[in-house]
């Protein structure tokens, strides 16, 4: 029986109208397909491609940002030591002229 059924579709023909119909539809909805294909490839490489750029501006900023407080805090620095050196050279000899130091008055 199911050899006598498969018999019968291999003898089975089909009208070349319908043949032609249906190459016609597989190539419209081959292009669909492809149309799609193509729109997903433009989203992802659009998509990719912002990304790409974000993370080159982020690590540009981030650079510019470590720079500007290394020459802030060499700035900071060399004002700071600024307030520690005098201008004047002292030595000790130069403090030993006075003495030492002692009390005018003693308290009651």
């Amino acid at each position: 029986m199911i050899t006598s059924n498969i018999e019968s579709f291999r003898s089975m023909r089909l009208p070349r109208a319908f043949l032609q119909s249906r190459c016609i539809n597989s190539r419209v909805e081959g292009g669909g397909i492809l149309v799609e294909v193509l729109v997903t490839l433009l989203l992802f490489t659009s998509t990719s491609a912002y990304l790409l750029n974000s993370k080159i501006r982020t690590l540009v900023l981030w650079e510019t940002i470590l720079e500007t407080q290394i020459n802030q805090t060499a700035v900071n620095n060399s004002s700071r030591t600024a307030y520690i050196n005098d201008d004047v050279d002292q030595q000790w000899s130069d403090i030993a002229v006075f003495g030492t130091p002692s009390l005018l008055s003693t308290p009651p």
